[in-house]
């Protein structure tokens, strides 16, 4: 608080989080108390709150700040109460009975700044319990349904349904959308939720019905893991597509010809090493036969299996980087991971060049592997004339032999080396890292 305390009574402004800043002065306040930091305030002429002033309420793990009449005890007692919870943007409109929630109640929670609204049945600590219905009453965005809550978790026993005005899943899927099965309602003032095996259908394809996982986060919207589509001609199922997704919501392979572009690149994240707790970002691709491989995007850094010239050479790219020997760099990599082997740079090349056509194989592996970020310097322009910089790169693959890309405009090439030299690892796994 702000301001301090003479004789038991408060002076100066008192800063109530989150809301309001108060100005107390003697003689208009019936009690003072502060409690953990926060202030009970009662006026004393009839009982009542002014709508500027709050009483802190604490129910089960919800709290907030409570606006309306009070009893003699001065607990909530009012058959229009306000709580203004302090984890939620939130306005909860309830009644009340002696600081009590009125059995049977149903709170109004009105969201400050999204216009949603959503309307449910609550239990004694202040908790969804049972139907709720929401509204989000935007314009274009709008949607609109309900879900089922148990104590404030969601009650997956019960079928939901949502319907939304404007939704984008692909060019071919969007419009107005409607999804129902057990939906998780994740945040209510966003819209985000997420189901496993969900129904959902598009008012643009009224004879068919989509089936599987699908989320829906403030950055988009994901479907994962296989997905079915049911063709209907007067109420009997045609035919049944399918087509499997990446964690990421991208199309990978499958009969989906709603979905045609399919995407290589599986998922991506961060794995930490926990030999030494360095942590690496990674891709994971999908390969020609469907199987998944994982490449590290950076050279790995683990000293115990380099040889005493770690860090070797005078470069500034050489600096805070790992070498290793060819007889080293075949245990260097964690329990898991493998060194790469020419199949797998030769699926980057072809894949990445598809969608580039013009650039080198060697533009193909720097640009995927993030060569360039990893402490390389290359050919840059002077005037109309490109000039070489920094060192080229090199690093071990599983047979023994080394990858180098030494220039922009040729391409890599392999070679056998000799027992005495040293390069970096980069690091695969096959299948998907576990999350």
């Amino acid at each position: 608080a702000e301001g301090s305390f003479e004789n038991g009574k408060p002076v100066g402004q008192h800063k109530k989080e989150p809301y309001f800043t108060y100005t107390y002065e003697e003689g208009k306040l019936r009690k003072v108390q502060e409690i953990d930091g926060k202030f009970l305030i009662a006026y004393k002429e009839d009982g009542s709150l002014d709508r500027a002033e709050h009483i802190y309420v604490v129910f089960g793990k919800k709290s907030g700040y409570y606006s309306g009449k009070i009893d003699k005890d001065e607990k909530p007692h009012d058959e229009a109460g306000v709580i203004y919870l302090n984890d939620e943007k939130a306005k909860v409109t309830t009644r009340f009975e002696h600081g009590k929630l009125k059995n049977g109640a149903k709170a109004v929670f009105d969201y400050f700044d999204d216009n949603i609204l959503v309307t449910a049945h609550i239990n004694e600590k202040l908790e969804m319990h049972g139907r709720v219905e929401i509204q989000n009453k935007t314009d274009n965005d709008g949607y609109s349904g309900f879900v089922h809550m148990l104590n404030g978790q969601p009650d997956f026993s019960k079928e939901a349904q949502l319907t939304f005005q404007n939704f984008y899943l692909s060019d071919d899927l969007r419009g107005k959308f409607q999804v129902s099965g057990r939906i998780n309602m994740k945040n209510f003032g966003d819209g985000d939720f997420e189901g496993k095996d969900l129904q959902f259908s598009f008012a643009n394809y009224p004879d068919t019905r989509f089936k599987g996982d699908l989320a829906i986060t403030g950055f988009g919207v994901r479907p994962t893991g296989w997905h079915t589509v049911t063709e209907y001609k007067n109420g009997v199922a045609q035919a049944s597509l399918k087509g499997r997704y990446s964690p990421k919501g991208h199309f990978l392979e499958g009969d989906n010809f709603y979905q045609k572009e399919k995407a290589w690149i599986y998922d991506s994240g961060y794995f930490t090493d926990n030999r030494n707790g360095k942590e690496y970002p990674y891709k994971t691709i999908v390969k020609e036969n469907g199987q998944l491989i994982t490449w590290m995007m950076e050279d790995l850094f683990y000293k115990n299996y380099t040889n005493e010239v770690w860090g070797y050479g005078t470069g500034s790219s050489r600096k805070n980087k790992c070498y290793y020997s060819k007889q080293k760099s075949k245990f260097a990599c964690p329990r898991g991971w493998r060194l790469p082997n020419l199949d797998d740079v030769n699926y980057i090349k072809k894949q990445n060049k598809q969608d580039k056509k013009w650039i080198t194989d060697n533009q193909t592996l720097i640009s995927f592997l993030r060569l360039d970020r990893n402490g390389y310097v290359w050919e840059k322009y002077r005037g109309t004339e490109m000039h070489q910089e920094g060192e080229g790169i090199f690093f071990w693959l599983n047979s023994g032999s080394y990858i180098s890309i030494s220039r922009l405009d040729q391409g890599s090439f392999t070679s056998l080396d000799a027992d005495d030299r040293f390069h970096t690892c980069r690091c695969v796994k096959d299948g998907a890292v576990k999350k």
